[in-house]
C-alpha cells in the first residue's frame, strides 16, 4: 500500500481484516474498503463495501490509524492469537492511549 502510495497512486485494500486499518492515511491516499455486510459483491455492487479514510476509522475504532497496533495490543485481538494485557478492554484502551498518546508514552 505504502509503495503504490509513494507512486502516486490511490490506494484501495479491500479487507474486513481491522489490522488494515492501521495503513489508513488521508495524505497517502490510502482508504480501506470494508464490507459493509453478507451480500456478495455481484449481487450488491459497490454498495457491498463502506470506504474508510481517517475519520472512518475513529468512527470505526474511537482511535486514529496510527494507534491501532497499540490498541490491539493492549486489548488483543483472537483473531491474529494477541492475548492483550489482562484487565485492559476496549474502554480502558481507549482511555489511556487518550491520556498517553501511544504506548511508547
Amino acid at each position: 500500500a505504502t509503495q503504490g502510495a509513494a507512486a502516486g497512486y490511490e490506494v484501495k485494500i479491500v479487507s474486513g481484516d481491522q489490522d488494515l486499518l492501521q495503513l489508513v492515511d488521508d495524505q497517502k491516499r490510502i482508504r480501506v474498503l470494508e464490507p459493509s455486510g453478507p451480500q456478495t459483491l455481484r449481487s450488491a455492487g459497490s454498495s457491498a463495501f463502506k470506504q474508510l479514510d481517517e475519520a472512518g476509522v475513529v468512527a470505526k475504532l474511537g482511535i486514529p490509524p496510527s494507534l491501532v497496533p497499540d490498541y490491539k495490543a493492549m486489548v488483543g485481538d483472537a483473531s491474529d492469537n494477541v492475548p492483550g494485557v489482562t484487565g485492559i478492554g476496549p474502554k480502558n484502551g481507549h482511555s489511556l492511549l487518550a491520556s498517553y498518546g501511544s504506548l511508547d508514552g
